[in-house]
């Protein structure tokens, strides 16, 4: 960072010198909370706020901002080869996120001619499909919904939703999800 050289008790306990940008050294001055990065020998990076080290996982840098969970995070590439297919039910799923993010997931999803996904009621805050290939037909409360290639559909918590592929062809959907589910949970 470039800027005004801080100077406060709590970068004492770090093991690097920092600076910020002026907004940030204003803030220090006034002892609102502030951000110091250092890296350790496991690579892991800590935040400082006010003395107060809090210590992420590793690739996840003291850029975090904890009032909205989200975070800027070393770099991760993840191939699609390499990620994780398992099946629920007729679906065939593919975990595309990577390990480092964890405010929300994306997953492939290959809906087989005649897979049908049981409605059900959505317990993640926002829950977008996206569809790739062939056509798909989505039921959201009681209404019917024909996704076809380049559609976008959100569906928000306490909606139910279900969907068939009544089509000619696999269809091919990218889901995403806020938040983000463990691997254990439905897709």
């Amino acid at each position: 960072m470039v800027g005004k050289q801080i100077s406060h008790p709590a970068l004492s306990q770090c093991e690097t010198a920092s600076t910020a940008s002026p907004a940030l050294a204003n803030h220090a001055s006034r002892s609102v909370a502030f951000s110091v990065v250092r890296s350790t020998v496991s690579d892991v990076c800590t935040r400082v706020i006010v003395s107060i080290p809090i210590t992420y996982r590793k690739g996840v840098t003291g850029n975090a901002s904890a009032q909205h969970g989200a975070y800027y995070s070393c770099m991760e590439l993840k191939r699609y080869r390499d990620a994780s297919v398992f099946e629920f039910g007729d679906l065939q799923i593919r975990e595309l996120t990577p390990d480092v993010f964890d405010v929300a997931s994306f997953a492939e999803i290959v809906v087989p001619v005649g897979a049908d996904r049981e409605p059900r009621v959505s317990a993640k805050e926002h829950r977008m499909y996206i569809c790739f290939v062939g056509e798909i037909e989505f039921s959201v409360n009681g209404e019917s919904i024909r996704l076809a290639t380049g559609d976008v559909l959100h569906i928000s918590e306490g909606e139910t939703y279900g969907f068939h592929n009544g089509g000619y062809q696999d269809g091919r959907l990218l889901l995403i999800r806020v938040p983000g589910p463990s691997l254990s949970q439905n897709p």
